[in-house]
């Protein structure tokens, strides 16, 4: 559990407090433990969510991932833990409410707020940032998590310091939002209605951008699909993991219930991109022409009569001697499924300049071509390596600024990781993000800031000391801002089912 971040040497005064901070905790009149449901188990998953565990969503049903969240916190103060909210962790609760939230004083503007701050100008903030779309939660006076992405994702829109701090520069921005100035009147008299319009009396016409991109990569499990159904209003396209290209050419279908799930995404317009796959490091269909033309044919025919969309090529693990193959192949394909009325996506291994990175993705060539070059911005440490940053902001930041300076920035999607990596000397693993979060439950974590912008975790078990970082809704967002700040195509979410599940809410507030 991370320490509360405390700010100066505040007199704390319990009347500037919210009232149902100060008040008993009266809703738990009985026991609460797993198998609860109602208001009551609401409002302990939101105390939990606000004094930062993680109890699976405000959801009013006390889950497995509640008790996870109470037990934490039971063991982070000296309590039973047993997972139940008995009359002592009622109480401690209460405590930790009271004294875990910063007043503040003063009209909304006037000062800097933060995380935890408390108080009227805090539900100020709130209610307007709700009024603007980007704050859905209650307007309770705690500045928390919800609020804080909010703040983020106007910050992000406005091309603010994405710091999720309410700034009085931001407090202004706010108040500009929600009151346009009109445009300013011209002085001279309109022109005369002559009944034929002319350019001085029609605007130009002006194409709106499209909205960014949701692309979720959909590998065939049960969470993926329920995943998919409960978030298909914010997916714009799934890459189902169907196909790879064997040695000699031949397709290898690798998918599950292809059509079923084809049929049930375009019914609730949904796109579907397959993926393709060269089985990691094959790469004879780049070497020999005859190969790639009937690779080519294969892949157009596939998508025209299965009713794809189009496709999503992954080719990894290549040479740099594969370059021109790659740009050959991706070209070739593309002009195809153009004329097919279909669109492609190109996944890209991570590249800072043309001298750093993986030389074999030609950016240039391969946006000039694709529909869509989805940035594979992680794995900057990964489990064969030494522990470190998944996807650090500064490296990320780097390789979208290279993206767009060789690739129109319509095209480009900036890969989110719904994953971390845990290191020990017993072995490194890749896990979920919802793995990880059940650590953080159990061991807390600690934000590294600065230019990395991602939690780790560091615990012990079986005498063994293992050290995680993973990607969570937070770091993420960053990555989100920059699809807003520099109008990029959108993001590509590898993988459906394994993300923090704050990733949804924090999209809806930060991609519009």
């Amino acid at each position: 559990m991370p320490s509360v971040p405390r700010r100066g040497l505040f007199a704390i005064t319990l009347a500037l407090l919210p009232a149902w901070l100060l008040a008993p905790n009266t809703w738990a009149v009985s026991l609460l433990a797993r198998g609860s449901h109602g208001p009551s188990v609401s409002v302990l998953q939101q105390e939990l969510q606000d004094l930062g565990y993680h109890p699976g969503g405000i959801t009013g049903t006390f889950s497995l991932t509640t008790e996870s969240a109470v037990k934490a916190y039971q063991r982070n103060h000296q309590l039973v833990v047993d997972g139940i909210v008995g009359p002592l962790t009622d109480q401690s609760l209460a405590h930790s409410l009271r004294t875990a939230f910063i007043p503040v004083t003063g009209p909304l503007g006037n000062q800097t707020l933060r995380f935890l701050d408390a108080g009227q100008s805090v539900v100020t903030l709130q209610q307007d940032l709700g009024r603007l779309g980007y704050y859905a939660g209650a307007a309770d006076g705690v500045f928390n998590d919800a609020t804080v992405v909010a703040v983020r994702a106007f910050q992000a829109h406005q091309g603010l310091g994405v710091t999720g701090m309410a700034t009085p520069a931001t407090v202004q921005a706010i108040q500009a939002a929600l009151n346009p100035k009109p445009p300013a009147s011209s002085p001279s008299s309109p022109p005369a209605n002559t009944g034929t319009p002319s350019s001085s009396t029609v605007p130009a016409a002006s194409a709106s951008p499209a909205s960014p991109m949701v692309l979720g990569y959909y590998v065939p499990s049960s969470a993926a699909q329920q995943d998919l159904i409960a978030h298909a209003s914010q997916i714009t396209a799934i890459a189902p993991f169907w196909y790879s290209i064997r040695p000699d050419g031949s397709l290898h279908n690798l998918g599950q219930n292809e059509s079923t799930v084809t049929t049930w995404c375009h019914d609730h317009q949904i796109g579907v991109y397959p993926m393709v796959i060269n089985g990691y490091g094959n790469d004879t269909m780049l070497t020999n022409s005859s190969i790639m033309q009937q690779d080519v044919q294969t892949l157009i025919n596939l998508t025209t009569t299965q009713g794809y969309d189009g496709l999503n090529i992954d080719f990894e693990s290549l040479n740099n001697a594969d370059e021109s193959g790659l740009n050959a192949f991706v070209t070739d394909l593309a002009a195809g499924l153009h004329q097919a009325g279909k669109k492609l996506i190109v996944s890209v291994g991570p590249r800072t300049s043309d001298a750093n990175g993986y030389h074999v993705y030609d950016y240039r060539t391969l946006g000039a071509a694709a529909d869509y070059v989805d940035l594979m911005t992680y794995d900057d440490h990964d489990n064969t390596g030494s522990p470190g940053p998944v996807a650090p902001m500064n490296w990320v930041s780097a390789i979208v600024q290279y993206a767009e300076a060789t690739i129109p920035s319509s095209k480009i999607l900036v890969g989110l990781a719904g994953y971390g990596y845990d290191w020990s000397s017993a072995g490194n693993a890749e896990i979920s993000d919802n793995q990880a979060l059940a650590l953080v439950n159990q061991y807390g974590y600690r934000w590294v800031g600065g230019t990395t912008d991602e939690p780790t975790i560091t615990y012990t078990a079986d005498g063994v000391t293992h050290t995680v970082w993973f990607e969570d809704s937070y770091s993420e967002a960053f990555k989100v801002a920059l699809v807003s700040q520099n109008h990029l195509g959108g993001v590509a979410l590898w993988d459906l089912g394994e993300e923090d599940s704050g990733v949804w809410p924090m999209l809806q507030n930060s991609l519009r």
